[in-house]
């Protein structure tokens, strides 16, 4: 049976890969790269390329117990690792980083500033994209930063 399958992000690919067993798939993407939201992408830093993958950056079994299965199967290797997020927002010096309270308030004056509880309360709500709607600018150099 011929099987079209519309868009290349992990649903698509992942149809596409066990569909492929038994049937002839057709991919549609309108993007310019496959992958939906997961892409690499590369960035020369400091005089280095630098190699990002965005998307599943951070996952766990508990959560993507599918996911892990496929990347056991397809033989991609994970490992543990202690993993965080920060941003910061340079036209209002906000900055953020969920790791603990003392984190998120390691600027102290942060706890006075309604800005900063309106960018809370967007990640607290989530899922994505509450960073970038919090923080639009912050969202823009996120990558580059994350790598630094």
């Amino acid at each position: 049976m011929r099987v079209a399958i519309i868009g290349s992000g992990i649903s698509g690919l992942v149809a596409a890969h066990h569909l492929a067993r038994e049937h002839e798939i057709e991919l549609y993407e309108a993007g310019a790269h496959v992958g939906g939201h997961t892409h690499t992408h590369q960035l020369e830093l400091g005089g280095r390329e630098v190699t990002v993958d965005t998307g599943f950056i951070v996952f766990n079994r508990k959560t993507y117990p599918n996911f892990c299965r496929l990347l056991e199967e397809l033989g991609v290797a994970s490992k543990e690792s202690d993993m965080s997020f920060s941003v910061r927002e340079e036209a209002t010096g906000i900055e953020w980083n969920g790791r603990n309270l003392d984190s998120v308030y390691a600027q102290r004056s942060n706890v006075l500033r309604p800005s900063f509880h309106r960018m809370f309360g967007a990640l607290r709500r989530g899922p994505y994209p509450t960073v970038p709607r919090a923080c639009p600018r912050a969202h823009a150099g996120a990558l580059r930063a994350a790598a630094d």
